[in-house]
């Protein structure tokens, strides 16, 4: 019974640490939309480029933002967990955790290495990805026309 009331109470924690999550990272991916759509309304001239560098960073980095937020706590909570996790069961099973404690040191530089390397391709790519918006901002007010011509 014990246990049932536990897992019920953390339960109920974790969602309404969700919710608070949940609705900083609404409230920020607003306060960022809007300030992004101010600055652009009032800028006397925007040429192509600026115009597909602000459709970017709305269509992806807030987004980005918004489950960051969501996800922030696991940052912090993670090695807290594998840490506990690993001492109960050096504590359980003694020397026979060794092997558990090898994997681990295994693990954590490769994750970092592939961490850098996914980082260094995103930073590539980004020249690839602000191209592609200003193609998009070539391509909607071209089918606008012509769905306005189809009516």
């Amino acid at each position: 019974m014990l246990l049932l009331c536990s897992l019920l109470r953390a339960g109920a924690m974790l969602q309404r640490m969700g919710y608070g999550c949940m609705t900083t990272g609404i409230r920020i991916r607003a306060a960022l939309c809007s300030a992004v759509c101010k600055k652009c309304f009032n800028m006397a001239t925007i040429n192509k480029d600026m115009a597909a560098d602000a459709v970017s960073f709305m269509a992806s980095d807030i987004s980005k933002i918004f489950e960051g937020c969501q996800e922030i706590h696991y940052l912090w909570t993670a090695p807290i967990e594998a840490g506990a996790i690993l001492t109960i069961l050096a504590i359980l099973v003694r020397v026979y955790a060794l092997p558990g404690w090898g994997v681990i040191a295994i693990v954590l530089p490769s994750q970092y290495i592939f961490g850098w390397m996914i980082i260094k391709n995103k930073v590539k790519n980004g020249k690839n990805t602000q191209a592609r918006g200003g193609i998009i901002q070539e391509l909607l007010p071209a089918m606008k026309l012509v769905k306005y011509y189809a009516w």
